[in-house]
Formats: structure tokens, sequence, C-alpha cells
């Protein structure tokens, strides 16, 4: 990480810090954000004062310290960002380490981040890149979030690029802001599950019925028909149909074919099944 800190006529000595080297791969994540934390300052190179902090890290790393792919924030100058572990002493405490992969297995995982300000009545900006994709199916929305845990506030880092408040710090009384960094799995609503499902055997197809669902999020039903009991089924049609009846034409005479339905939402979630009905064709 840098501390980019540029004062005329020397306003304040920057804090030395010693060399530590990491390998090559411990920035070169396949996924990273950059997080710019930043205050304003007219003597400052683009008028702002930024401590930058990487979040990142590579598919082979775990839940546990990992030197080839943790990430480091440099603790120094009048705005700090860092990530805050417990126990932490494999580096001195000017090093923070993120050491938890987004891939590791569970969800959610979070972060606590510190932001330190020594500068009075000033906006402390927090900016950053695109976020990770968070894996997601059709029932589960992947969401990287930013709390502001001062306020409660609740930032969606997919919705926003930014978020500023308000600094009361000084130099001999810095302001703490602590922030926590989730990465979540946020559970989409399904519809109702079908109910009322009969089916009749006619000559050449099976005739398959069931009782409308009244969700205002339908998308449409789905028909799965199985040669056994309980499982094994296949879905029969590849778009919803928002008719609440089916025919059945591609059938054997004397094969019992057992059947259920689900609901789709516009979301792309789908219900569980409904009770199975069965029936054998002639």
């Amino acid at each position: 990480m840098t501390l980019l800190a540029k004062k005329a006529g020397l306003a304040f000595m920057l804090l030395l810090l010693p060399c530590v080297v990491f390998p090559p791969s411990a920035r070169a994540g396949d996924w990273t954000m950059d997080f710019g934390v930043s205050v304003p300052d007219s003597n400052a190179d683009g008028g702002l004062l930024v401590n930058r902090l990487e979040a990142g890290s590579l598919s082979t790393s775990t839940d546990l310290y990992d030197n080839a792919s943790d990430v480091v924030a440099l603790l120094a100058g009048p705005v700090q960002a860092s990530f805050t572990h417990e126990g932490e002493t494999t580096y001195p405490g000017y090093l923070q380490l993120l050491w938890r992969d987004i891939r590791a297995a569970g969800l959610p995982k979070s972060w606590t981040i510190k932001v330190v300000s020594q500068q009075s009545s000033s906006p402390v900006t927090v900016a950053w890149t695109a976020p990770p994709t968070i894996p997601s199916d059709s029932c589960h929305l992947g969401m990287v979030s930013f709390q502001d845990q001062t306020t409660g506030q609740l930032i969606d880092l997919n919705a926003a690029s930014s978020y500023s408040y308000a600094s009361n710090g000084t130099g001999g009384s810095p302001e703490i802001r602590l922030f926590t960094l989730t990465l979540n799995s946020i559970s989409q609503n399904a519809p109702a599950t079908p109910t009322g499902l009969e089916s009749r055997s006619r000559k050449s197809y099976i005739q398959l019925r069931w009782t409308a669902n009244k969700s205002t999020d339908l998308a449409g039903y789905y028909v799965w028909r199985s040669t056994s009991i309980g499982g094994g089924y296949v879905r029969l049609n590849t778009v919803p149909t928002l008719d609440y009846k089916y025919l059945d034409q591609n059938v054997v005479a004397g094969t019992a074919y057992h059947y259920v339905v689900t609901s789709a939402g516009t979301n792309g979630c789908e219900s569980s099944f409904s009770q199975e009905t069965v029936a054998t064709a002639r």
C-alpha cells in the first residue's frame, strides 16, 4: 500500500517505516479491490491526501493466513486505513493483512476496516474500484457491502463508488471510524409452490392441471416428469408457461409417468416441487 502525502514547507514529517518485501504474487491476486481513503489538503498532490488500501486474493488462498496472497496496509500519516485482526502477531502493528479469500467455503465473510483521521472539520471520503463478483444463482444474490459502524449506514458497493463523512479528528486526538466490509449471499424469494396438481390419461397424451398461483412475481410454471416415484424428474418445458394446464404428448402407452410442477419467479428463482401426481399413458 502507498500513502500519498506531500506537504509544502514540510508542515509535517512522514513516518519512516522499515521496508518489508513481499513476493510479486502478494499483489497479483485474481480478484482485487482498491480503497482510496482521502481528506482534502491544498498542499497535497491533486489537493488530496490519500491512503490506499488494497483488498485482493488468489484462487488458491484460504481462510488461513497465506503470505503469498494476503495484502498489506501501511499505517502512517494524517489519514490512515487498515484491516484489523484479533491476535495478529505475524507482522508489526503498522502492517495489517486481509487474510480471508472470497472463494473459501461459506458466506457471509466480513472484515473490519479502521480509518483514522487527524484533520478536523474535513470530509473523509472512502472510494473504491468495482467489487469482485460474488457467486450467485437464481435464488441467491451475491453482495458486497460496506457499513459505517458509527452511523449504521449500509452501502451496497455495487450501487455506489464512494462514501463520505465529516471528520472531527485532530493531530493530538485522531478520530477513529470503523467499517465492516461484508461478502454475503442474499436469499431471493421464490413464488409459492403450486398446489392441486392432477393428471388424467387420454388416448396418446396425458393432461395435467393445477391451481393458479397468485404470486405477483410469477414468471410462469415448469412441468417436470419422471418414470420413477419421488425423483429423477426431467423438465419438459424450457420456457415457463403462464397457463396452469399442460398436455404431455410425448408418452408411450402402458408407461406410468410421475409429474411435479414448480413456479418460476421474475427474478429467476424457482419454487420447490409440488405434490406428485402419476398417470399411465394409453
